[in-house]
């Protein structure tokens, strides 16, 4: 048996006593933790020491008894078995010790009963604490719920089987405004709005039948002030199972919660109806079904009975537009009043502003007003007013009358200015009065600003469509009237195609000369209408209409739309009489900033009043019709000019070939002059050199050596000149060959390897294993490359000297590379000048005439490629040769292969400047000091 540890507490003098106590509860299978106390002080200190499971007490002891202990363990208010162990005791005192609080009594000569009497005493004690518990439990929860009854702010109900309200919490008077008495055994049926009863009687069905399910529900109920509070109530049996006596019902108010969700629900719905009509007026430029479908849907988004927009006319009242209407409150009956409606509204109100009234009766209306509304069958309304932008002022828009003209046809009128009142839109509820909200009144106002954006839209659309077919036809009357230059024509296209454009009566053009008005061509809509061709009038006889101060002076237009009551002179008498003139509107026409005369249309049927945009069009006629007759008029002028030019040109042609020729026989004569003595020098020289007559000594023949190569450089620069002036004429053919490639520039490199290495130059090659072949002229390419190896050795003192030839994708490029003196950057757009060095000093250092590199860039042209320099000062410069697979084999002309951009000879000076140069500087070096160093020492 396992053994339960035990407290006891001890209450004994004998010690002896106590031991044979716990001996018999170890038998009992318990580990007995004990103390022993005889006095109600050690009780005491035991007690509060630590917890005790058991307490067992003699009856009596000579400083402490058993009722003694059983008073201490009350006032502690400890409940702690509490069993009496003593000798023989009457039965009165066992009883009397019961009585007071012992839960049993035992003989110290019984003691076989302890450990039973334990166990049965230990498990009352937990029972009697776990009532105690849920005792008291059970009062918190009583308080709790009382407490949240009477404060909380759901209403509880207790409905009977009959209906009858049997409890009411207090909050109900919060809420609903009744005492909770007033509502006792009052039935609830009375108080529920009846379109819910159905709806709270099946789930007061619902409960009843299922007593474990809670069911919910939202009513109306009727507070005390008749208002109607929307109540969402959670019912239960009050009595489980089916005996049900009574409903319980917690109810919360919502009212204010449904009204959020209403008005945020309305508020969706009037963003997504915004939205809509937005994008409808964003994709449709239709204003009737604009207009139509928004009021067609406002009145369904605010259940209104209907809806009407209005524009304002002329005359203080406005026209029925569209509207949308309930069958029982259709538009008809407010179309005879709307005028007078109008009139009212304007004097009752500021109509630009937005007017709600809820209740008509109620609004401090006029008798008049209020007597129309009601004919109106009007209870409530909202006005909103549609304005074209931003309004500047409180008056009506007042628009000047127009006549339907070609532009403006009956059906429409010209497009409002953007600050003027358009209209109104109206709803009105015929059926009751209504208490319009604050988020309606805003849509309808977000909605009127959409509305006239439609409107604006659509004006503007229109004022485009009348600008472009405007543009069209003044663009039709430019081509037509430029389509000729015979000026007779031209006047009669002028008056032809502008009485077609205006749909005038009459249309004339007329001259002034020597102060007299001739007509000059006509254009009239029928033959019924009075003719006014060649007519003849005084200009003085409209002095006083074309004044600044008369009202028919309208800038530089004349405009009488009623001709007849001008003031009467015979001349306006006989064109309003017998030619039947009734509006005038007349442009002048000036040629060479003189006035010609003009162009005039004349109504002969109805007086016209013409807007500013016909005059404006009627100008840009007459500037056409100026451009036309100073085309015409001038033609023969042109035709002398241009022949006068065309001949002056020829003669110039004829000089400038002239010049070409003078000048290429001057070359070549040039040529042969220079080219006669130079071959007497160099042949004589040579034979000398080779001492043909002689030997000769070494001072001799190192002067004869000078001569001949003098003589051969100025050969070469001669023969340079000519081929440049060959290429610049034009004159120089290529001929064309395969080259082989590798040989031609090993050729090149053996030339100029001499002069490199005795300059101590590196000369390296690097030819494309892929490139065997080109197309060129084999001298010329030779040419080119041996002009930019000979540059590049010259002006390199120390390095190296590289030609490379690479295949391109569409040709072939050569590239020498040296490590020179280089060109500054600033001096690159002076290259491939002919006769031009970039540097005098240069002059001094370097011989050459600024011809080499001239002609390898022609040259290289010709072939249809090009010569390109990369260069930096003091580290060498890049000239690349690049050829196409094809050379252009047409003649090049100077102009196209001048230019520059490249890198030439230095020099300075005309042609004979350089050649006489370059043979002095030579010479001057090597001139004898003494007669003897030239016949040599015999």
């Amino acid at each position: 048996m396992a053994n339960f540890s035990l407290r006891v507490l001890v209450i004994e003098d004998s010690e002896d006593d106590a031991e044979l106590l716990v001996y018999e509860l170890e038998k009992g299978g318990y580990a007995v933790i004990y103390e022993r106390v005889d006095t109600p002080t050690a009780m005491s200190a035991a007690l509060e020491q630590q917890e005790w499971d058991v307490a067992i007490a003699d009856y009596s002891l000579p400083r402490f008894s058993a009722p003694a202990a059983l008073n201490l363990l009350k006032e502690k208010g400890l409940d702690l078995p509490f069993i009496i162990v003593s000798g023989t005791i009457g039965e009165d005192v066992a009883v009397a010790a019961m009585k007071a609080g012992a839960h049993d009594y035992l003989t110290k000569g019984k003691l076989a009963r302890l450990v039973p009497a334990i166990e049965r005493e230990l498990r009352e004690a937990q029972e009697r604490r776990i009532r105690r518990k849920t005792e008291q439990a059970l009062r918190e929860n009583e308080e709790r719920f009382r407490s949240l009854i009477e404060n909380g702010l759901d209403i509880i109900t207790v409905v009977g089987s009959d209906g009858k309200i049997r409890y009411e919490s207090p909050s109900v008077e919060r809420v609903l405004g009744y005492k909770p008495e007033e509502l006792i055994d009052k039935s609830i049926w009375d108080y529920i709005h009846c379109d819910d009863i159905n709806n709270v009687i099946n789930t007061f069905t619902k409960v009843i039948q299922n007593p474990s399910v809670a069911a919910s529900t939202e009513m109306r109920f009727q507070h005390k002030n008749t208002d109607w509070r929307i109540l969402e109530a959670i019912s239960k049996n009050f009595i489980e199972p089916s005996g049900v006596t009574s409903i319980v019902v917690n109810c919360r108010d919502i009212t204010e919660r449904k009204k959020a969700e209403i008005l945020l629900q309305k508020q969706a719905e009037s963003e997504r109806l915004l939205a809509a009509i937005t994008l409808r007026i964003r994709q449709s430029l239709n204003l009737d079904e604009i207009l139509a479908t928004t009021v067609e849907e406002i009145r369904q988004f605010l259940q209104a009975d209907r809806v009407s927009i209005y524009r304002f006319d002329n005359e203080p009242n406005g026209t029925l537009i569209t509207a949308s209407t309930t069958p029982d409150w259709t538009i008809e009956e407010a179309l005879d009043l709307h005028k007078n409606w109008f009139i009212e509204e304007r004097t009752e109100q500021n109509i630009l502003e937005i007017e709600a009234i809820n209740d008509i009766e109620r609004a401090k209306l006029s008798p008049k007003h209020l007597e129309l509304m009601i004919q109106l069958q009007i209870r409530a309304k909202v006005s909103v007013p549609l304005l074209c932008g931003k309004e500047e002022s409180s008056g009506m828009r007042n628009e000047s009358q127009t006549e339907s003209n070609a532009f403006f046809p009956p059906s429409s009128s010209p497009p409002l200015p953007p600050s003027s009142l358009w209209g109104v839109m109206v709803v009105h509820q015929c059926s009751s009065i209504r208490q319009w909200q604050q988020f309606e009144i805003d849509l309808l106002k977000q909605l009127a600003t959409q509305v006239a954006i439609a409107i604006q839209q659509a004006q503007l659309f229109t004022k485009v469509q009348q600008q472009a077919e405007r543009e069209q036809l003044l663009n039709q009357i430019g081509r037509t009237l430029n389509s000729s230059l015979d000026p007779q024509h031209i006047l009669q296209q002028i008056v032809q195609l502008t009485g077609q454009c205006f749909g005038v009566d009459r249309v004339i053009l007329y001259s002034l000369e020597a102060e007299q008005i001739q007509v000059l061509n006509e254009w009239r809509a029928n033959e019924e209408i009075p003719s006014m061709l060649d007519f003849k009038a005084a200009l003085s006889d409209w002095l006083d209409l074309l004044a600044p101060a008369s009202k028919c002076n309208c800038d530089k237009a004349f405009h009488a739309p009623n001709y007849a009551r001008l003031p009467s002179k015979q001349t306006r008498q006989v064109q309003t009489k017998q030619l039947q003139t009734l509006s005038v509107l007349s442009v002048p026409i000036f040629i060479h900033e003189q006035i010609f005369g003009g162009i005039s249309l004349h109504t002969t049927i109805s007086p016209r009043t013409f807007t500013q945009d016909e005059i404006h069009i009627l100008e840009r006629i007459a500037d056409q019709a100026t451009i036309a007759l100073y085309n015409a008029l001038n033609y023969e002028c042109l035709e002398e000019l241009v022949k006068q030019r065309t001949q002056e040109l020829e003669q110039a042609k004829l000089a400038a070939e002239a010049a070409s020729r003078a000048k290429s026989e001057f070359l070549a004569n040039t040529s042969h002059e220079l080219r006669t003595p130079l071959n007497s020098i160099l042949g004589l020289s040579q034979m000398l050199i080779e001492q043909f007559y002689g030997p000769l000594n070494p001072k001799q023949l190192e002067y004869m050596n000078c001569i001949h190569s003098s003589g051969e450089h100025l050969l070469s620069l001669i023969n340079d000149i000519l081929d440049l002036a060959k290429v610049e004429a034009g004159k120089e053919d290529l001929d064309l060959s395969t080259i082989v490639v590798p040989d031609l520039c090993y050729s090149c490199l053996s030339i100029v390897g001499e002069r490199a290495y005795k300059k101590g130059l590196k000369l390296t090659s690097k030819i494309d294993p892929q490139l065997h072949f080109c197309i060129a002229d084999e001298r010329r390419l030779r040419q080119m490359l041996l002009n930019l190896l000979s540059n590049a050795i010259k002006f390199t003192a120390v390095g190296e000297v590289s030609l490379t030839a690479c295949k391109q994708p569409h040709g072939i490029s050569f590239t020498v590379v040296d490590t020179g003196i280089g060109i500054a950057p600033e001096n690159i757009s002076s290259l491939f000048q002919p006769f031009c060095q970039l540097d005098s000093k240069l002059n001094r250092k370097y011989e050459g005439t600024g011809l080499g590199l001239a002609l390898t860039r022609r040259l290289a042209r010709l072939h249809g490629g090009d010569l390109s320099v990369e260069s930096q000062l003091g580290k060498g410069s890049k000239f690349s040769i690049y050829l196409p697979d094809v050379p252009a084999k047409a003649a090049i002309t100077p102009a196209i292969l001048g230019g520059s951009g490249g890198v030439g000879e230095r020099g300075s000076g005309g042609v004979g400047e350089g050649i006489r140069l370059a043979f002095n500087r030579e010479c001057r070096q090597k001139s004898p000091t003494k007669i003897s160093d030239l016949v040599g020492d015999e």
